[in-house]
């Protein structure tokens, strides 16, 4: 994703963050609002992350599913999303 320039040339903070998240993840899918699985641009390895909004907070948790295959990480990211929920 390229930087786009403000009127002096220079990127905007806001566009400096979109570049970094894009980096940091390459291949990210949305389940359902609140469930997201991605692949972290920063490591050597090709794993798969669940990140799940928490209930009743302002957070988010994420958690490896220890998998490189996007159709094995699907049960256990909803699995850890059902976990959070009810605890």
């Amino acid at each position: 994703m390229a930087c786009t320039r403000n009127l002096h040339g220079n990127c905007t903070e806001r566009n400096k963050q979109q570049e970094a998240t894009w980096r940091l993840l390459p291949q990210k899918e949305e389940f359902k609002p609140g469930l997201i699985l991605f692949r972290r641009g920063d490591v050597d390895h090709r794993m798969w992350y669940c990140r799940m909004k928490m209930p009743r907070a302002d957070r988010y948790k994420t958690v490896s599913l220890k998998t490189t295959d996007i159709s094995a990480a699907r049960e256990p990211a909803f699995d850890q999303d059902a976990d959070v929920r009810l605890h």
